[in-house]
C-alpha cells in the first residue's frame, strides 16, 4: 500500500491512514499501484471515501473502502484534509470592513419586525453556530428550529437577509478543495426526476481534486445553521439532524420528529410583517457585518477553553432561581440554559465591540437589555415605570402595577395555610372552605390607602371614600374581585378574633394570568411563592362566618 499525504496535512490525518495501513498489513514500501483510493478527512475525522476507476473518482462507502484496501492489494491512498474555518472562508471586503457601521446596523434589528421575538432568537444562534464545536459540552447536547408559519425562505425577505448578512460564509477553500455549504437548502431536482434528490452532496457540496481529477462529495454542516426548506426531503432532513451535532437546522413548517436535539419552536409569521426601509440598511451593510462577526469568531477560537469558561460563567447570571431561606434554587429547564449560553455569547460580542471601539457603552447596553427581554424575559432587568403618562387609578393596569410592587415589598407579610394572621399581615393565600380555588385576600381599607399613597407619588389624586365604587370600576377594567352576591362588597374574617371586614379578593390563577396579559413581570420571589398549586392547599379549617345582608353588603 502506497500513502500520500496530498497537503503535507495535520501529523494526525498521515496517522489515522497510517493506522489503516498497519491493521491492514499493507506493503508501503512502493509496490506497482492496483488501486487508487482517497480519503478525505475534516479536521482529522474521515468523511468520505472514493476509488480511481478509469478517469473518474467514484464516491464508496467505508465499508468499500476498507475492502479495496485488502493486504492483497497494492494500495495508492491520497488523503486531503478540508477545514471549514474562518481563516478558509472566503467573503468579499474583509480588509476593509468597517466593525462601527456593522454594530449600527445590528442594533435596529429590534425595531426590523412588528414583534421581535423571533428575529432576535434566530440572530443569536447565527451568531453562536460558528462556535458550536467549542460550545457543544456546555449546551448539552445539538440545537435545532423549528419554523412555523412559513415553508420556503423565499417567503420572508427577513428571514433571507439575516441569514446572508449573520449566517457567516457560504465558501470556503483551501489547497485541492472547495467547500459550498449554502444558509438555505432547496428541492434538488434533476430534470424529469420524480422527486427531489436525498443525496446530501446535492445540497452541501465538497468538490476535492486528487491526481488532478475532480469528485463530489458531502460537505461537512458543522458551525453552521441551515434552514431546510418544507419540501426538503426528510432523509437529507434526517441526514442533517443526526449526523452533524455542530449544526443548527432550521427547519420550515414542519416538526422534526424523532430528534434528541433540544428544539425552539418559533413563529415564523413574525417574519413577515417588517419595516421594508429598515431592511434595506440591513441589506447595505451585509458585508461590514459578516466579516466583523468573523473577526470575532477568529478571536474566540484562539484559545477555545478560555472562551467556553468565561461563557459558562456569564450564563450563570441569566438562569432564573429562587430563593428559600439561605437555600438558591436554580431552573433545571435545558432550554432556559441553552438560551442562557446564547446570551452569554451575545454579551461577549457586544463587549468586544465596545473595546475595539465600534460601539459605545450605552448603545450596546440598550440593544443587550431587548434582546435579553425577548429570548428570556423570567431574568431580564425590567425598563421603569412610565411615570410621565397620567395614571388612570379605575384602569386595571395601573392597579396592577401597584399590586405588584405592594406585594413585592410585603412579601413578608403574605401568610399562607396554617400560618397566623399578626400586626404585620397584608394578605392571606388560601383557599376557602368547600372551595379548591386558591385566592389571594387583601384588606380593602388598608389596600386601597396604599394605592391612593403609591399614586400620590406619581402626582395622581385619589379619592377612596367611596371603596366599592372603586372597587367595583376596577372589576369592571378586567380584575375579577369576589363579590359578596349582589353588592360588590365581600367581607371575610382575616383573623379569627376579628369581625368581618370588607376584602379585595382574587383568584391567583386569574391574577398571574392579568399580569401575564399585561406584561408585567412579577419577578423571582413573588414567582416562587405563587408556584403553589391550588391541589397542594387544603381547603380552610376555619368557618367562614355567616354574614347577614345588612353586614355583608354597603349601604
Amino acid at each position: 500500500m502506497i500513502i500520500k499525504n496530498k497537503n503535507t496535512i495535520h501529523r494526525s490525518s498521515a496517522a489515522i491512514i497510517g493506522d489503516v495501513a498497519a491493521k491492514l498489513g499493507c506493503d508501503i514500501s512502493g509496490s506497482t499501484d492496483d488501486v487508487d483510493l482517497c480519503m478525505v478527512t475534516h479536521c482529522k475525522h474521515p468523511i468520505g471515501y472514493a476509488v480511481l476507476r478509469g478517469n473518474q473518482w467514484s464516491r464508496i462507502s467505508e465499508q468499500e473502502f476498507n475492502k479495496f484496501s485488502k493486504p492483497s492489494k497494492h494500495v495508492y491512498i491520497e488523503s486531503i484534509d478540508v477545514s471549514l474555518d474562518p481563516d478558509t472562508a472566503r467573503l468579499p471586503g474583509y480588509r476593509n470592513a468597517s466593525g462601527s457601521d456593522a454594530f449600527q446596523a445590528l442594533f435596529q434589528l429590534p425595531e426590523l419586525c412588528q414583534k421581535n421575538a423571533t428575529l432576535l432568537m434566530l440572530f443569536v444562534l447565527c451568531i453562536t453556530a460558528p462556535l458550536l464545536s467549542i460550545l457543544y459540552p456546555l449546551f448539552g447536547g445539538s440545537i435545532a428550529v423549528v419554523l412555523t408559519g412559513i415553508q420556503t425562505v423565499s417567503q420572508s425577505p427577513v428571514l433571507q437577509e439575516l441569514l446572508r448578512t449573520c449566517g457567516g460564509p457560504e465558501k470556503w477553500k483551501g489547497k485541492h478543495w472547495t467547500a459550498t455549504v449554502p444558509h438555505s437548502w432547496q428541492p434538488h431536482r434533476e430534470l424529469c426526476a420524480a422527486r427531489p434528490s436525498d443525496d446530501l452532496a446535492d445540497y452541501a457540496k465538497l468538490k476535492v481534486t486528487a491526481g488532478k481529477k475532480s469528485m463530489t462529495l458531502p460537505a461537512p454542516v458543522v458551525n453552521r445553521l441551515v434552514a431546510l426548506e418544507n419540501s426538503i426531503p426528510q432523509a437529507v432532513v434526517n441526514t442533517v439532524s443526526k449526523s452533524y451535532p455542530f449544526s443548527v437546522p432550521v427547519v420550515l413548517g414542519r416538526k422534526l420528529a424523532g430528534s434528541e436535539r433540544t428544539i425552539f419552536t418559533l413563529d415564523g409569521n413574525e417574519l413577515l410583517n417588517y419595516d421594508e426601509e429598515m431592511l434595506q440598511r440591513l441589506f447595505a451593510q451585509h458585508s461590514n457585518i459578516q466579516n466583523t462577526l468573523r473577526k470575532f469568531v477568529v478571536l474566540c477560537r484562539k484559545n477555545p477553553k478560555d472562551f467556553a469558561a468565561e461563557i459558562e460563567r456569564r450564563a450563570a447570571r441569566f438562569i432564573p432561581s429562587k430563593h428559600d431561606g439561605r437555600f438558591t434554587c436554580t431552573s433545571a429547564d435545558t432550554m432556559v440554559h441553552v438560551k442562557a449560553k446564547l446570551l452569554a455569547v451575545l454579551e461577549t460580542l457586544l463587549i468586544w465591540g465596545t473595546q475595539q471601539n465600534y460601539c459605545i457603552y450605552d448603545e450596546a447596553s440598550a440593544f443587550f437589555r431587548t434582546v435579553w427581554g425577548a429570548i428570556l424575559p423570567e431574568t431580564s432587568p425590567k425598563p421603569p415605570e412610565d411615570t410621565t403618562a397620567k395614571l388612570n387609578p379605575e384602569n386595571a393596569y395601573t392597579f396592577l402595577l401597584f399590586f405588584k410592587k405592594y406585594l413585592h415589598d410585603h412579601i413578608a407579610g403574605i401568610r399562607k395555610e396554617g400560618e397566623t394572621w399578626d400586626s404585620q399581615s397584608v394578605a392571606w393565600l388560601r383557599t376557602l372552605k368547600n372551595q379548591t380555588t386558591l385566592l389571594l385576600i387583601c384588606g380593602r381599607r388598608s389596600l386601597l390607602t396604599a394605592y391612593k399613597d403609591w399614586l400620590q407619588e406619581r402626582d395622581v389624586e385619589l379619592d377612596i371614600s367611596a371603596e366599592a365604587a372603586l372597587q367595583a370600576a376596577l372589576a369592571e377594567d378586567g380584575i375579577p374581585f369576589r363579590t359578596g352576591g349582589r353588592d360588590t362588597t365581600w367581607k371575610y374574617k382575616l383573623s379569627p378574633a376579628d369581625k368581618p371586614l370588607p376584602c379585595m379578593g382574587v383568584a391567583l390563577n386569574d391574577l398571574l394570568s392579568l399580569f401575564k396579559q399585561h406584561e408585567i413581570s412579577i419577578g423571582n420571589d413573588l414567582g416562587s411563592l405563587f408556584s403553589l398549586e391550588s391541589d397542594d392547599c387544603k381547603a380552610e379549617a376555619d368557618f367562614v362566618a355567616e354574614i347577614d345582608e345588612s353586614e355583608e353588603n354597603e349601604v
